[in-house]
């Protein structure tokens, strides 16, 4: 009887320490959720990833969403890292590829910019070299999102911007042809 009882007194306090981390997850999730409805990303971004991490990272559309607040507050490094996860758990998650190749596209456009602010004609070239470097860690990314998704208008017009900037004639012109029909 005393072992009858023990049992189900630890069943009570298991359950009970199981219900309570529910509850607490849940709760944590909820105050992400209305910070991010207040706009206030930051917020949004740390409840979220602590509520990751109490269910173990079990709710990917959560991951996908601290990957997109990661982005808006241009922590491209959490984004590209919650992008990733997202993708590990559905590798054909479209909006992902075109959000990491987002990423890379628009520091290649931001590093672009500054490269010709530039009037030194060797720190001009190295700052090109980093933009081009960008846009083709982006190139592999879009290309299979368009590959997925090939009527998505955003994916084609990355696609010919990092053509254009690589000087990758050829996938120019076809990604053109291809935007025309």
């Amino acid at each position: 009887m005393k072992k009858l009882l023990l049992f189900v007194l630890t069943s009570l306090f298991v359950g009970g320490a199981l219900f309570a981390q529910t509850n607490e997850s849940g709760k944590v999730k909820n105050e992400g959720n209305a910070a991010w409805r207040a706009k206030n990303y930051k917020e949004a971004f740390t409840k979220w990833e602590q509520y990751l991490k109490l269910i173990e990272f079990k709710d990917d559309a959560t991951v996908y969403n601290v990957a997109v607040c990661a982005t808006k507050l241009k922590d491209y490094a959490n984004a590209e890292k919650n992008f990733q996860i997202a993708l590990e758990k559905d590798p054909n998650l479209t909006d992902a590829l075109s959000n990491i190749g987002r990423i890379y596209y628009n520091q290649g456009v931001n590093k672009l910019s500054e490269a010709n602010m530039i009037n030194d004609s060797k720190k001009y070239q190295e700052e090109l070299g980093m933009a081009k470097d960008l846009f083709k860690k982006a190139l592999p990314y879009y290309k299979k999102a368009h590959e997925a998704e090939p009527e998505k208008m955003d994916n084609m017009i990355a696609l010919r911007g990092i053509y254009y900037n690589l000087n990758m004639g050829p996938e120019l012109e076809a990604i053109e042809a291809e935007m025309n029909k």
